[in-house]
């Protein structure tokens, strides 16, 4: 029972985010190129998503409906790991070209974003290779002991996040220093990625305890997932979006914060 109404309050808490950001949605995102990476990221995040999550209306209960599944559960298990490391990347894609928009579009910002973001999923791809084949098929494909393999995957995922936040705090401080730090583009920024931050690391805290106790519950954790990192990816668009215009309106030519907005403009904008 539980299971199912975290289900179900996972989506409503998706389509309620959809319903309150959809004039936002329109106004900023809908105008974009189609040439537009992050229009295409915007909408995955936000339609696909939503998709899945009533998908999982039709899927999570025929599942555990008492019939013999086990033969659907290796591909349930691929799906439901696939699924989670997009959605995460994709909110990590976005910090990440924010972080690269800071520092100028650093070539060796970018070689670490890279190996930063390569090595967590390579580290989910070695989990999921090595772990799924011994998960042992039973009726039911959902409430499953956690493979205690997912601690290391947690440990990659916050050593990720604490990279990006340092790396915006480290330039929010030289962005101070220099007179633009106070901005309200730097601001928005910072503050952003401080709660993806935190949310990230709760997850990860959460997931790797529930690997501990060996709790079959903690697959409510991947539906809720899918909504949260729905919310945070297409949030982080959308007010970026938001700093754009307004900069636009306000800033001198050729100022510094005319520069580094033509900067995160750029790579927002970037095929």
């Amino acid at each position: 029972m539980s299971l199912t109404k975290g289900l179900v309050a996972s989506l409503v808490f998706l389509v309620w985010d959809i319903l309150i950001s959809y004039e936002a949605e329109v106004e900023h995102i809908w105008p974009k190129p189609r040439t537009s990476a992050f229009k295409w990221l915007y909408l995955y995040l936000r339609y696909f998503n939503l998709l899945v999550q009533i998908w999982h209306q039709i899927a999570v209960p025929y599942l555990t409906n008492g019939g013999d599944h086990a033969s659907w559960c290796g591909a349930w298990y691929i799906y439901a790991v696939a699924i989670s490391q997009v959605s995460i990347s994709a909110i990590e894609v976005i910090l990440a070209v924010r972080v690269f928009a800071l520092f100028n579009k650093s070539y060796r910002i970018a070689c670490l974003l890279a190996i930063l973001l390569t090595a967590e999923i390579l580290t989910m791809a070695v989990n999921a290779f090595y772990t799924i084949p011994e998960i042992q098929p039973s009726d039911s494909c959902i409430l499953v002991d956690p493979p205690e393999q997912i601690v290391n995957y947690s440990a990659v995922l916050f050593v990720t996040q604490s990279v990006l936040l340092g790396l915006m705090a480290f330039k929010h401080t030289s962005a101070l220093r220099s007179g633009y730090g106070r901005t309200p583009l730097v601001s928005v920024l910072i503050r952003d990625g401080s709660v993806v931050y935190i949310i990230v690391l709760v997850f990860a805290v959460a997931l790797a305890a529930s690997s501990k106790l060996q709790d079959k519950r903690t697959i409510a954790m991947f539906f809720w997932l899918i909504s949260t990192s729905s919310v945070i990816g297409c949030r982080l668009i959308i007010n970026t979006q938001k700093l754009l215009a307004t900069a636009g309106q306000r800033k001198r030519p050729h100022s510094e914060v005319a520069i580094f907005t033509s900067e995160i403009d750029m790579s927002y904008n970037v095929a």
